[in-house]
Parts: structure tokens; sequence; C-alpha cells
């Protein structure tokens, strides 16, 4: 049977990954790939066991900055070939350089330069002009009015903030955001109609 071809244990897969990326894999994280689809899972007499091509697929994947690294099976236990620790540790050490998903905190903010943000901003502004200008002062529809805009402008902005830790609250904000612009939109449908009657 070709290396390709040859199955793997779920203790065999995690020595071969560890090797393979330089990092310590656990019989655990193999397991999660196979239980979400990562890899296939091929049962054998009532145990589970992967094919070390599919194995070499998804890290391949999931680490392109890596180059491809030969490995072979002997005796049940992972042997790498014969290439220099100097060599892996260089390549590991431009993957990371290169890629920010080996970073604790991933990159966020930058909602300056989202239009929705941009347009939210002159919604904003916009809407000051627009109460100064044809409302009274102790109407409430001014504060309902300013607020609305201001929270659709200031909820994009902490939804990308808070990106960087929970992407549920990035989605949460932003979705505030989202409603308070929809009240903002019928505050002004409804000042049209009045005035078109």
């Amino acid at each position: 049977m070709e290396q390709k071809d040859r199955l793997l244990t779920l203790k065999e897969a995690s020595e071969w990954a560890s090797v393979y990326i330089g990092k310590n894999v656990t019989s655990s994280n193999i397991a999660y790939l196979v239980h979400y689809g990562r890899v296939r899972k091929i049962r054998d007499n009532g145990s589970t066991q992967i094919a070390l091509n599919d194995l070499k697929e998804y890290y391949k994947s999931f680490n392109g900055a890596y180059s491809e690294r030969i490995f072979h099976l002997k005796d049940n236990k992972v042997v790498k070939d014969l290439i220099s620790i100097k060599t892996i540790m260089t390549l590991k050490q431009k993957s990371m350089t290169n890629n920010n998903s080996h970073n604790f905190i991933p990159k966020h903010g930058g909602y300056k330069k989202l239009l929705s943000y941009q347009r939210a901003e002159i919604i904003y502004d916009g809407t000051i002009y627009f109460v100064n200008r044809f409302y009274r002062k102790p109407d409430r529809t001014i504060d309902q009015m300013v607020q609305a805009a201001r929270s659709g402008k200031q909820n994009i902005a902490e939804g990308c903030m808070a990106s960087a830790t929970s992407k549920e609250m990035e989605i949460k904000l932003v979705n505030v955001a989202r409603a308070s612009l929809e009240e903002l939109k019928i505050d002004y449908e409804d000042f049209w109609d009045i005035r078109q009657k």
C-alpha cells in the first residue's frame, strides 16, 4: 500500500500532525477534525481511522505557507525524512509572520474604512441638520431621531471592535445598528407622510 493510501489511528494521526506542523496535536484535535467533517472517517475493525492523504491535504490547505514535507510511517511511528531542523524552523517562522490566524486576538477595528460606517456618519450629520431645520426644540422626535442615527453609527464601530473577542457580539451590535437605522428611516417616512397631507 502506498503512503498516501495508508490508514492511521487517531493516535498515529496526532503524532504525524504534530511533526508535520511543528506543534503539539492531540488525539482529541484529530477527533474534532473527524467529527466536524474536516477529514473523512474510515471504520476498520470497529476503530476510527483516517487516510494519511486526507490529513495531509487538510494541513496543507490550513498551513499553506508551510512547504510540502515528506513523511513516511515505519513500525507505526512517524519518521520524518531527512529535512534539516533549520529549514523547518525557517519555514515555520515565515508562515507565522505571513499568517494572522496565529495571533491570539485577530485583527479588528478598521470600521472607518467600512462603507456602512461612512454612510452612517453621513446619515447622523444629515439628521442633526434635518431636525434643527424642521423641528422645534421641545419635540421628542428630535431626540429620538438623533439617538437612532447615533446608535446606527456607534454600534457599527463597537461591533467592529468587539469582533476581536466575540463574533456573536459583533453580529448583535451590527444588528442593533441596522434596527436603529430602520427606526430612523420610519421617522423620516412619517415626516414625509405628514407633510404630504
